[in-house]
């Protein structure tokens, strides 16, 4: 049985893909809330846990993955449409790029 081929093998995201889900999440918002600063938005922190940030008033939950499996999905965990939040974030990370 032919073993699969990490596709973060040589990636600078490697380390941050080997990490627990909560760092994982942490990382996540902390790329999209610099991304949106960069961009000239005010993000602050979230009312209450429903949501990761509001960005000019408006509540986001950012939701983020790595490539599943041999490189060909990303998977989204803990989607909870009742909950506290305007928008869903989807931070998609290849090998190679955000």
């Amino acid at each position: 049985m032919e073993q699969a081929v990490d596709p973060y093998t040589n990636s600078a995201f490697k380390h941050f893909k080997s990490l627990s889900s909560k760092k994982k999440g942490k990382f996540f918002e902390m790329l999209y809330q610099e991304y949106m600063e960069g961009k000239g938005n005010t993000v602050t922190k979230p009312d209450n846990s429903d949501h990761d940030r509001k960005v000019n008033g408006v509540k986001k939950e950012i939701k983020g993955s790595f490539l599943w499996g041999t490189g060909t999905h990303f998977r989204w965990q803990q989607i909870r449409p009742g909950e506290d939040y305007d928008y869903m974030v989807f931070v998609c990370v290849y090998p190679d790029r955000v």
